[in-house]
């Protein structure tokens, strides 16, 4: 049995999708050179209860406005770009900003914000469609 979400208990979405999942998803999405986006597809809308599915997914950018119309999400790093800052202009030493092994946890709760967000519209518009 898939285990499924529930709009009514965010817990149930960080299991399915925890911390390091999104740790790595985000990393992965904000190479420069990145071929490949990592994250979440809602695959059902919610259902009377409030449960729905979502999976771990991996698409190509070429479409994303597409994907995102079909339950497609993925994370960015945000303020992590913000750890480091080039000192004297574009050239010289690198001056830490921020403890770079301070987790990204804000970021991660607004990601699932969004998921639910997200699987409720859904729930307004009718199924989610599979790809």
């Amino acid at each position: 049995m898939i285990p499924n979400a529930d709009l009514n208990d965010r817990a149930t979405v960080e299991r399915l999708y925890p911390f390091e999942a999104f740790e790595a998803d985000a990393g992965a999405n904000s190479m420069g050179k990145a071929a490949v986006r990592h994250g979440l597809r809602i695959e059902t809308a919610p259902d009377a209860a409030g449960t729905f599915r979502i999976a771990r997914a991996t698409h190509s950018p070429a479409d994303f406005e597409t994907l995102k119309a079909h339950g497609f999400l993925c994370p960015y790093m945000g303020r992590a770009y913000g750890f480091f800052r080039l000192a004297g202009g574009m050239r010289g030493a690198v001056t830490e900003e921020r403890d770079i092994f301070d987790p990204l946890r804000d970021e991660y709760e607004a990601f699932i914000d969004t998921v639910l967000q997200a699987a409720r519209e859904a729930g307004q518009e009718g199924p989610a469609q599979k790809d």
